[in-house]
């Protein structure tokens, strides 16, 4: 009896084992497919969130994008009214500039005419006052040579005065000599046939 009883107890316990092997088996595959199931539900879900994300990625992107475009157009925008305000100021700068350089040049074209007019007044005055020098000297030079050739016409004209005064001398003594001889003939030829003695004493 006790025999059976062990008998019986020994197959119970085998079959217990078996069931729970069994049922081990079993927990074991549900806790795989669990585990599986909850790895996808978690892949799923992450892959999901992932889409989410990146969604909201490329609608932070877009808006970026956006805000970016928008910055650069305002930028565009106050760059073209500053470089219009600028480009004005730069014409009026250019303007005032050319203004005060033609002011300048007027300036200087006038020092130029009036320091020519100075160098031309300058260069008249040396001329004219060569021409009197050249002049003056050449009327000294001119006089020198007339008084020159007046004294030697004059020495010549004194010798030839001297000269014929000379000539003239001779001539009268010349003459006087005639005469003379003439009248002591004429005495004589009176003498010799007139008898009034005392008319020609």
């Amino acid at each position: 009896m006790k025999a059976k009883m062990n008998l019986q107890t020994g197959i119970f316990t085998g079959v217990e084992t078996v069931r729970l092997l069994d049922k081990l088996n079993v927990a074991h595959v549900l806790f795989d497919e669990s585990i599986q199931q909850r790895l996808e539900q978690v892949s799923k879900e992450a892959e999901r969130v992932l889409g989410l994300i990146i969604e909201d990625l490329e609608d932070e992107q877009d808006r970026l994008l956006d805000y970016t475009q928008e910055i650069q157009l305002g930028y565009e925008r106050q760059y073209r009214e500053w470089l219009q305000k600028y480009i004005i100021e730069l014409d009026q700068w250019k303007s005032i500039e050319l203004s005060r350089l033609h002011e300048k040049l007027q300036k200087y074209e006038i020092d130029m005419k009036y320091v020519f007019q100075e160098k031309l007044e300058l260069l008249n005055w040396e001329v004219e006052t060569a021409k009197s020098r050249i002049l003056r000297e050449e009327q000294e030079k001119g006089s020198k040579e007339t008084k020159s050739i007046i004294s030697n016409i004059e020495e010549i004209s004194r010798q030839n005065k001297m000269q014929n005064m000379a000539m003239e001398e001779d001539t009268d003594i010349h003459l006087k000599l005639q005469a003379n001889t003439r009248n002591k003939v004429m005495e004589e030829n009176l003498i010799n046939n007139y008898p009034y003695l005392d008319i020609w004493s």
